[in-house]
């Protein structure tokens, strides 16, 4: 059993306990209220803000080094640590009258844009919810135009609608993705692509390279075959860290290799599994990169992309989100 602490609203910070507020007898109303209106209500408020912005000053202070702070917590919240680091240092700015999950929404937008909306969410009185719709029936988070031309190399990290298992894990915490998710079915259609579900393959040969969840894993062999590609094998990132929603400790995360045509591997006996550091939420290893590019030819385009990549074409509305 946790110790029992008595507090007054006179207190310090110091003396709140993980399991335990224990307050006076003889507390009056008055007190009682400023109480929760001056110390608990601006702490409920400003908590995933504190911890984000302690978290985005460790990682530009002191580089990879931070990480280890994160041991603070218990290993199944280091997926939500990982979200507040990266909402304190996408969103500068904040307005104190809406929510930080109001501000986790547009994490992913511009500066500018994020003042628009943040602006007509305070104005028109949205809820984060409502903010969220809004910004899905919006230009703001769609994909761009389909590229001109065919590629002997695709790689596909698609928004899988990962959402509800995020929020099993802490729901009351958790918070929705920054970018737009997709519906399964879409997904297998491929008609984010351009519409008719033409996928720019070519069909002379090409590999494809295929990000899937745990949970999606099964759907991502159904996509493959949908999609006209040989399944061959799997890859798989061996993370430095990871997170416990049920009972395994996630730590991998995997990617489904197939090919369209005949296409032998640019160099034979690579491993198939790699390692590499967690970094920001869904930002994939700079050696899984590597690994394709010394195993598959050009020209090579990767979707859904959030960063520009040597000898990589891009398609995807995020193309800039993790440039320095």
């Amino acid at each position: 059993m946790g110790k029992l602490v008595r507090v007054s609203p006179h207190n310090s910070a110091d003396t709140f306990q993980p399991t335990s507020l224990v307050l006076p007898k003889d507390m009056t109303y008055d007190d009682w209220y400023a109480f929760g209106r001056d110390v608990l209500a601006p702490m409920g408020k400003g908590l995933n803000w504190w911890i984000g912005d302690w978290l985005a000053y460790g990682e530009h202070q002191y580089g990879e080094k931070y990480a280890q702070a994160t041991t603070l917590w218990p290993d199944h919240e280091a997926q939500t640590l990982r979200v507040l680091n990266y909402v304190s240092a996408a969103v500068l700015i904040r307005n104190q009258h809406l929510s930080w999950t109001h501000h986790r929404m547009v994490a992913a937008l511009s500066e500018k844009e994020q003042r628009v909306w943040l602006g007509r969410a305070e104005r028109e009185d949205w809820d984060a919810s409502e903010l969220r719709r809004q910004l899905n029936e919006s230009k703001a988070l769609a994909p761009p135009k389909a590229r001109p031309g065919l590629y002997r190399t695709v790689v596909i990290d698609p928004p899988w609608p990962v959402e509800k298992i995020e929020r099993e894990v802490r729901p009351n915490q958790a918070a929705p993705l920054d970018y737009r998710t997709l519906e399964l079915e879409t997904i297998k259609a491929g008609t984010w692509y351009n519409g008719a579900g033409k996928l720019p393959f070519d069909g002379r040969g090409c590999h494809v390279y295929l990000w899937v969840t745990q949970k999606y894993l099964p759907a991502g062999l159904e996509c493959l075959q949908t999609w006209g590609v040989d399944y061959q094998c799997t890859l798989t990132w061996v993370k430095n860290v990871g997170f416990t929603p049920f009972s395994w400790m996630y730590s991998t995360e995997h990617v489904l290799f197939g090919h369209v045509g005949s296409l032998p591997l640019e160099q034979k006996g690579l491993r198939l599994d790699f390692k590499g550091n967690v970094r920001e939420h869904s930002r994939k290893p700079d050696e899984f990169y590597e690994l394709v590019t010394k195993a598959s030819p050009g020209p090579r385009l990767d979707m859904f992309a959030r960063e520009k990549r040597d000898g990589f074409e891009l398609w995807g509305n995020e193309t800039g989100r993790f440039e320095t």
